[in-house]
């Protein structure tokens, strides 16, 4: 038997060919296993009658062992400062980000991982908004020994997606005891709990992603949200999943097929 997992069923830059590529993989497979609901509706019609479409929550592939936690304390005061993690590309909404933090005073942002198009347009759209002097560009692969320190005087992971799958950036947040900022995005609306170990916003939507920065630097917010970022579970989350895999690959029902 064939499975196929399909992390993204469609590249988010899309080209001419996609979907007959992707459908002539799909029809040759057993099942096809996708991480959300989202891409199972949209791995339903790219797939042969007898293709089984399968669900799993996408478990931790993490590039870095999680850190102790520090104590939350009511003297902590925040750093007044976000990180943008991962590769830049145009649907991670970035330009969403800076355009909302433009409108937020003191806040700094830094931007660590490979910037998809190069650095020239981003510089230029930092200038525009008058951004130079709040906004720190780490540009490059970040390997994963430096990736603590990033997260060392953060506040939160500020995740602006417009559009997206599944994320592990949730996760790694949650390795290093800090919250998120997201939107309601592919998984980030399931993995993020708005007001308990992060904070919500509308995709692609600048008001709602401003808001939600105010919303995170009102009195004691942000020390609250660091208290609730849940600790990792990798043994169970994985056990799940390979249990998942492992029954669509001998044959067995598996919960939550189509």
């Amino acid at each position: 038997r064939v499975v196929v997992i399909a992390h993204n069923v469609l590249p988010h830059e899309r080209h001419r060919g996609d979907a007959t590529l992707v459908r002539a993989l799909f029809s040759r497979a057993d099942g096809v296993l996708v991480h959300s609901d989202e891409l199972a509706a949209l791995a339903g019609p790219l797939a042969g009658a007898k293709t089984q479409i399968i669900v799993a929550e996408i478990a931790p592939h993490l590039p870095v062992q999680a850190i102790p936690r520090r104590p939350a304390s009511s003297d902590d005061e925040p750093f007044e400062r976000l990180l943008f993690f991962g590769t830049v590309r145009p649907y991670k909404g970035l330009d969403v980000l800076l355009k909302a933090l433009a409108k937020v005073p003191r806040i700094q942002l830094v931007v660590a991982g490979d910037i998809w198009s190069g650095a020239a347009a981003l510089r230029a759209q930092l200038v525009s908004l008058d951004l130079v002097d709040r906004v720190s560009l780490r540009p490059g692969y970040v390997a994963g020994a430096d990736i603590p320190a990033l997260f060392s005087d953060v506040d939160a992971l500020v995740l602006p997606y417009c559009s997206g799958t599944a994320s592990q950036n949730v996760l790694l947040a949650r390795a290093m005891g800090v919250p998120v900022i997201a939107t309601r995005s592919g998984t980030l609306a399931a993995q993020v709990h708005d007001g308990v170990d992060g904070l919500l916003a509308a995709p692609d939507d600048v008001d709602d992603l401003t808001a939600a920065l105010v919303r995170f630097y009102s009195p004691g917010t942000a020390l609250r949200l660091r208290g609730g970022v849940p600790a990792i579970d990798v043994e169970s989350s994985w056990t799940s999943y390979i249990d998942v895999l492992g029954a669509a690959l001998t044959g067995v029902p598996v919960a939550g097929t189509r």
